[in-house]
């Protein structure tokens, strides 16, 4: 199972590739000024994969209704919040979609594989 996994942040965008183990193929890009340019990033970066993909994981800043798959609140990227994102992207990739807020995947990933791990 691969996932192709980014994190949405102000600045940067992280994408990496997931084996349900690891992440791999690292890569880190300037957060683009529109939807659009953000949408061409992501397939750029999938389509220059050679792996195949089972689904994509989205961390993201704001208040995240993982239900309706909207991104509510706000951040520093504006066109992100309040429409379907989750169901767009879906159509875009093919693929299922999780889309989780930033600070709640830090603390997952925290408390499965950094200094919380023990507690």
């Amino acid at each position: 199972m691969n996932l192709f996994v980014i994190d949405i942040g102000g600045s940067t965008i992280k994408y990496a590739t997931w084996d349900g183990e690891q992440l791999d193929a690292k890569k880190s890009l300037p957060t683009p000024n529109s939807w659009k340019a953000m949408k061409e990033q992501f397939i750029a970066e999938i389509k220059s994969s050679t792996l195949e993909f089972s689904g994509v994981a989205i961390s993201s800043p704001g208040s995240v209704d993982t239900q309706a798959g909207i991104i509510y609140g706000l951040s520093a990227i504006e066109y992100i919040h309040r429409f379907e994102i989750k169901k767009e992207l879906e159509q875009l990739f093919g693929l299922p979609v999780s889309i989780k807020n930033d600070a709640n995947c830090a603390a997952l990933a925290e408390v499965w594989k950094g200094h919380a791990a023990e507690v």
